[in-house]
Formats: C-alpha cells, sequence, structure tokens
C-alpha cells in the first residue's frame, strides 16, 4: 500500500530524497562552534538551568548568557522561569507538560532520589536519604516535589512509607518516541535552510549523530530525540 501525507514526506526528508534549498544569504547560529555544543547539551539536558549549563560547559555565565539569546532568539531554544530557576530547552523538543517534571530531574538532589528509587523500588524515607547521601529534610524535600509531578509514588507499610516510580514516566517516553521524528524532521530542515548540509551519521534509540558541513569544515553534533531518553540515559 503506497504511503501518504507526512509519512512519505517525513520519510523521504530523513532518507534524503526530499528537494531542499539553502535559504540564499542564510547563516546558521549554529555554525558557531560553542553555540553549537550549548544546543546539543540542551537536547540531551533539557530543562536544564542556567548554573548547571554553565557548571557543566565551564562557560562563564555571562558569556553562556550571550549564546543562550543568539540561539533564543533565532528560534531554536526557549527559557522559563520556574521559582528562582531560569531554564532553557530547545523548541519542539519539550512539551510544556514535561517542563517542570524535566526541570526537577536536572536538580541534584531530586535526580539523585529519583535514581535511587527507580534502583531501588520500596525504600522508606530513610533509607532514601541514607543511600543518596542527603539529609531527611532534603529528602523529604526532594520527594514531595517527585510526588507533585506523580513521578513518584509511595504505599503504607506498617509505620513506615514506602517509593515507588510511578506509570507516569513510562507515558512520558511513550509520548516522547510519538514526537521524536517530527523533532528530527524539524531540525534537519532547519539546518539544511541554514545551509549546514546534515548528514545522519548514526541513528539509534532516541539519539541522532549528525555531521554538518559550513564552507570547508565538517563538525559533528549529537541531538537527543526524546527528552526522557536523555533523562534515563544519565540516571542508568
Amino acid at each position: 500500500m503506497q504511503k501518504r501525507g507526512l509519512g512519505r514526506a517525513l520519510e523521504d526528508a530523513l532518507q534524503g530524497k526530499e528537494e531542499r534549498r539553502p535559504r540564499k544569504g542564510a547563516k546558521s547560529v549554529l555554525s558557531n562552534p560553542v553555540r553549537q555544543q550549548i544546543y546539543q547539551y540542551l537536547t540531551l539536558h533539557p530543562c536544564a538551568y542556567l548554573s548547571i549549563i554553565s557548571k557543566d560547559m565551564l562557560i562563564s555565565i555571562h558569556t553562556l548568557e550571550w549564546h543562550l539569546k543568539k540561539l533564543s532568539e533565532s528560534g531554536y531554544i526557549t527559557e522559563q522561569r520556574i521559582g528562582g530557576y531560569r531554564i532553557y530547552f530547545p523548541i519542539h523538543l519539550v512539551e510544556k507538560d514535561d517542563v517542570r517534571p524535566l526541570h526537577l530531574l536536572n536538580r541534584e538532589n531530586h535526580r539523585l532520589i529519583f535514581s535511587c528509587v527507580m534502583h531501588h523500588p520500596g525504600m522508606s524515607m530513610k533509607e532514601c536519604a541514607e543511600n543518596c547521601d542527603l539529609s531527611i529534610s532534603s529528602t523529604v524535600t526532594a520527594i514531595g516535589d517527585l510526588k507533585s509531578e506523580n513521578l513518584v509514588t509511595s504505599v503504607e507499610d506498617g509505620r513506615f512509607r514506602r517509593f515507588f516510580p510511578s506509570d507516569r514516566l513510562q507515558q512520558l517516553l511513550n509520548r516522547g518516541d510519538e514526537r521524536q521524528e517530527f523533532f528530527l524532521k524539524w531540525l534537519l530542515d532547519r539546518l539544511y535552510e541554514e545551509g549546514l548540509q546534515p548528514e545522519i551519521a548514526k541513528k539509534e534509540d532516541g539519539f541522532v549523530h549528525l555531521s554538518l558541513r559550513s564552507g570547508g569544515s565538517v563538525s559533528g553534533m549529537t541531538a537527543g530525540l526524546n527528552p526522557w531518553k536523555s533523562v534515563l540515559k544519565f540516571l542508568l
């Protein structure tokens, strides 16, 4: 049966069959190697906050803010404030309902607790604190936040409350899978329009490795396609 509509167009685009032409005089913000690395980082750590991006990438806050502004103005990323945090994520990769839970898992204590619950389901509050080397008060705060986003659930066991990963994570993973080809097509089209001649070097579950050409130079970029698979890769 012949494929029609978006499915066929997407297949042609991913296989390089679709006729696309770079915009005349177009120059991508991603031709700058630092911005390319920042964008790659944000596809792999979506909803990371300013200070942790600076720390992980060894870039000063001032320089990082300037590059993030350029990426935002060009329509590659967007910024959102949650409490005292300024968080950043790629456009078309992260849905509105994903922002808060992804933000929590970019915070160290929350990530430690969630990883603990995933690997050792059924732990008590005290066991989680000891396993993660956190105070009880920090553990209570982190678990409370994770429960508020329905990432963690609990059951009563006598005088103990035991914690387990919820079903929501699998739902979020499935939703990310449904959207990843859309994001990839958008990214390939955008890069091609801006003259970077993207080629897929390797594609695996939730990730793509791209070769980009600009003038006589060639660079590589890895992009996360499913934000939840990116998160899990750094939790496991």
